[in-house]
């Protein structure tokens, strides 16, 4: 018994776009696209007054959201960060601290540093990601906490969102 010649014409088009789809997948792989590279770490320093008594809040687990602030016209003048950790370290560094994270799995930090007493104690505070300096504060006298807040999303770098 022999097939019908359109049997024979619908393999082979099945066998093509099977092809042509194994070639797309292999290209985008091959270009990179479906595997976004991440920043891998933070490198975060605190220098200042050796006396000097903090609070690190430290996080890879959290979820934060952008809300816009609006006047009473309903015109947006400023945004806010909702942050809710997950999961956290606290402790009291000694200053000066060098302290690394891996964020390569998680692609997100948040770092909360705040001054017992802001009036005395000065210190300069510094975060990289990988080898990029992103934050560089030396706050006024009068500002008790530092925060930075950073997160990568598929393909964009957020960059330091900082309050």
């Amino acid at each position: 018994m022999q097939a019908a010649p359109g049997v024979f014409l619908l393999k082979g088009v099945r066998a093509m776009r099977a092809g042509i789809i194994l070639l797309f997948l292999w290209g985008l792989l091959g270009c990179n696209i479906l595997q976004h590279e991440g920043p891998k770490t933070i490198r975060l320093r605190i220098e200042g007054a050796q006396q000097a008594q903090l609070q690190l809040v430290t996080s890879l687990k959290f979820l934060a959201q952008r809300q816009p602030i609006y006047d009473a016209a309903g015109i947006i003048v400023r945004d806010t960060l909702i942050v809710m950790l997950l999961e956290a370290d606290t402790t009291e560094p000694a200053i000066p601290l060098e302290k690394r994270f891996d964020i390569s799995q998680a692609r997100q930090i948040f770092i909360r540093v705040e001054r017992r007493n802001p009036e005395v104690d000065n210190l300069r505070m510094r975060v990289w990601v990988d080898n990029r300096l992103d934050y560089d504060v030396t706050p006024p006298a009068r500002q008790r906490i530092l925060q930075f807040v950073y997160f990568y999303r598929t393909g964009q770098d957020t960059g330091p969102i900082v309050f």
